[in-house]
């Protein structure tokens, strides 16, 4: 598999192709169980996350979390995301802190651990921007 495969897999799959071990962190691709996310252990030098958006609801200590995407045994990305709300939504980081705005690429690794089917929701409340990635025409 190319990655350009795997990234035209990753932007098409439905949250529900996803099988999933909340407790453990580990969702698998149905149609190919040699795509996995895993989450990883905190980061020693991980402090809570202050940006302004993640940080406006009442009931929120918006923290890290990461995560890693495998195809086999290889590692193919690390990503971060942004738990806000008190654990209710996953919010990948912005590329910009002024001009909130993720990437296609960015949403589809989220979508992956949105069980909660939250992060639409989310990403318009903090206003943050889908934009298409340089160099991935794929993902138009």
């Amino acid at each position: 598999m190319t990655y350009e495969q795997l990234l035209h897999i990753l932007q098409r799959a439905h949250p529900t192709d996803w099988l999933h071990q909340d407790k453990l962190g580990i969702y698998i691709y149905r149609y190919d169980v040699d795509i996995r996310v895993e989450r990883q252990s905190p980061l020693p030098n991980d402090e809570d996350y202050t940006e302004s958006w993640a940080c406006q609801f009442t009931d929120s200590k918006p923290k890290k979390i990461h995560y890693r995407l495998y195809y086999n045994q290889s590692l193919i990305e690390p990503f971060t995301l942004v738990e806000v709300d008190n654990g209710k939504a996953q919010v990948p980081l912005p590329h910009h802190h002024i001009k909130l705005v993720i990437g296609k690429k960015d949403y589809a690794l989220a979508r992956i651990v949105d069980t909660q089917n939250s992060l639409d929701d989310y990403l318009q409340l903090c206003d943050i921007k889908i934009v298409s990635e340089p160099g991935i025409a794929d993902w138009e």
